[in-house]
């Protein structure tokens, strides 16, 4: 597997910095709210970078696969996606 160039030339890097804008906008949010010391745990604000960061590595992976995999293998990850929605506590 080669890295196509093409794929950094034509990224809309725009895009990508008005996301992340956006996002730490929401952290400085979350940590004036909570406060840099809670009662016990992982701050809030802290937990909300590690999953931006586990995000943005998602994104970066969806990014370098090739399309045509997504094409093939739509109904499984629509199926799983359907499973995924379905509430089990409902009774």
């Amino acid at each position: 597997m080669s890295f196509d160039r093409r794929l950094i030339s034509n990224f809309e890097w725009p895009l990508l910095l008005l996301v992340l804008a956006a996002a730490a906008m929401g952290v400085v949010n979350l940590y004036s709210a909570v406060g840099p010391k809670p009662p016990t745990g992982t701050p809030v604000f802290l937990k909300q970078i590690y999953w931006m960061g586990i995000g943005l590595g998602v994104m970066a992976a969806t990014v370098l696969i090739n399309y045509k995999v997504f094409e093939t293998t739509a109904w499984f990850l629509f199926a799983l996606a359907v499973v995924l929605l379905v509430d089990r506590k409902s009774t």
